[in-house]
């Protein structure tokens, strides 16, 4: 067999990086890494009964070159707990 010779192609890659399954693996990824944050965030450690909405969320953003998925906090409540007990930072570690 012949070598092939694979030269990558900035405008293909950067197809690839925005392609919507490029974007729903992205969105996966940062599901898993709220949803883990969301199980460990307990309301009793910031002193208030339940949650009305999950504490973390996650989203993708397309950028020009390339697509982002990004765990984030999801509101006051959600910045309250990760400044207390870094539920979402613990992760990385």
């Amino acid at each position: 067999m012949a070598d092939t010779e694979f030269k990558p192609n900035s405008a293909g890659i950067q197809e690839i990086c925005k392609s919507p399954s490029m974007q729903a693996v992205l969105l996966e990824l940062a599901q898993k890494k709220a949803g883990a944050a969301n199980l460990r965030a307990n309301p009793r450690n910031i002193h208030v009964s339940s949650f009305e909405v999950p504490p973390y969320a996650a989203h993708v953003d397309i950028l020009d070159n390339t697509a982002v998925g990004a765990a984030h906090t999801n509101g006051k409540i959600g910045q309250l707990n990760e400044a207390i007990n870094f539920d979402l930072a613990k992760q990385c570690y």
